[in-house]
């Protein structure tokens, strides 16, 4: 966006995403947490505020951004990949 010509000033951030879907009880990797800690760490570095966020948990985001109004409809999707694949192991309870 500055590449742009963007003012960095006029802009404001929505945070969304970062969900521990995979597998939410290991910690090895725990990528969504990373992603949302650097997400607000390079906002902060350009003086960008976050307006809007929601983050983290074990579920994944559908997010539909109007990139003319700046409003955002997100939803929450209700089954983590995690209990996908559980079902799927399970032959789909057959």
């Amino acid at each position: 966006m500055i590449n742009r010509h963007a003012n960095p000033e006029l802009l404001e951030a929505k945070v969304f995403g970062g969900s521990s879907s995979l597998n939410p009880e290991s910690d090895i990797f725990k990528i969504g947490k990373r992603n949302i800690e650097t997400a607000i760490e390079v906002l902060k570095e350009f003086d960008i505020p976050v307006v809007a966020q929601h983050v983290g948990g074990m579920y994944g985001r559908r997010i539909v951004f109007n990139t003319g109004t700046g409003k955002v409809r997100m939803r929450l999707l209700k089954h983590s990949s995690t209990e996908i694949n559980e079902t799927i192991h399970k032959g789909f309870g057959y």
